[in-house]
């Protein structure tokens, strides 16, 4: 059965905001980025990972640490929180790798 793509990156189209499921998922990746684009994706990821956790907060207590927060799409603060934990882990994955690549230099 072929699935439908989207025309801007080629990737599988899901009925589900922010659900990709990809036949390269579970491959590893190398990828070679200038240090300030990697500052900035890490910021990104960063900045997922506050947003999960906030939304674990709010659903948890219906109370958020910030006026303008908008709370993420999820069952619940369970949910939330193991959403978190996966950019967690790749935050650290990444700083990990990084902190190996400065040994060498």
């Amino acid at each position: 059965m072929e699935r439908k793509r989207s025309l801007a990156f080629g990737l599988p189209e899901c009925a589900k905001p922010g659900q990709v499921v990809s036949p390269i998922m579970g491959k590893t990746f190398s990828i070679r980025l200038k240090s300030n684009d990697l500052g900035q994706l890490l910021d990104g990821l960063r900045h997922r990972l506050n947003a999960w956790l906030e939304t674990a907060t709010y659903m948890e207590s219906g109370y958020t640490h910030r006026e303008d927060f908008i709370v993420e799409e999820c069952r619940d603060a369970d949910e939330a929180r193991a959403i978190a934990a996966n950019y967690e882990r790749i935050i650290t994955t990444i700083q990990r790798q990084i902190k190996q690549q400065e040994k060498r230099s």
